[in-house]
């Protein structure tokens, strides 16, 4: 890797190192500043995602499902746009279909603690609190981690087929189950919270907020 993409603005590095390491696989190396986009675009959907959930309040029951159902259109409109900016040629149903994948596979690692919303609504004066506290950060991570892997995902594939050119459905699944089998998910988890207590420290994730995604 290229010295010169061996930095940060101190924001997300992991998620900026992928953007740059993805640049470098596309032959972008003359377009550094792109990185600093990418990170933002992973960074903003990320945010979206928690002040919508959190708009919604605390759900009873609130599990998996409802958790993968409400990041999923984030995530798809995340990866569009990430596509748009590089000029990744994927169709709308690719990027729907991967997105799911993605996110369902990671759901299994991060929705976890969401049984803990339960338990915390028994606890007088903690209740709501605690419940908003665990889907937040549940959100939060399971639309940035989709974010990193995907970046993740396109730099794979481009080192051999830097533009694209007819990547499969199959193609996409496949490296994304790779990389996924690779990671450190816990490692990202404690990424990812700790991340999301950064931008609710800094009135970045606010519940009365609006985020303009694509739609699908």
């Amino acid at each position: 890797m290229s010295s010169e993409y061996n930095n940060s603005d101190g924001g997300d590095d992991l998620v900026l190192q992928a953007a740059y390491d993805l640049l470098d696989a596309m032959h972008k190396n003359g377009e550094k500043w792109m990185g600093k986009e990418i990170s933002d675009i992973v960074k903003g959907h990320s945010i979206g995602a928690t002040a919508g959930a959190l708009a919604g309040g605390w759900i009873p029951g609130f599990g998996g499902a409802v958790a993968t159902t409400m990041s999923a259109g984030f995530i798809w409109s995340m990866y569009y746009r990430i596509n748009d900016k590089l000029g990744i040629p994927f169709t709308k149903n690719l990027v729907k279909s991967i997105g799911t994948a993605v996110c369902t596979n990671l759901a299994a690692y991060f929705v976890g603690g969401l049984v803990l919303t339960t338990v915390f609504s028994l606890i007088p004066g903690l209740g709501t609190v605690g419940a908003l506290a665990v889907i937040g950060t549940t959100i939060y991570g399971l639309t940035w981690a989709s974010g990193l892997i995907y970046l993740k995902v396109l730099a794979a594939i481009a080192r051999s087929n830097p533009t694209f050119h007819n990547v499969s459905e199959a193609d996409l699944k496949r490296t994304a189950d790779n990389v996924i089998r690779n990671e450190n998910i816990n490692a990202l988890k404690e990424r990812a919270k700790q991340q999301y207590k950064t931008a609710e420290r800094n009135g970045e994730i606010n519940k009365n907020s609006t985020f303009d995604k694509e739609e699908f």
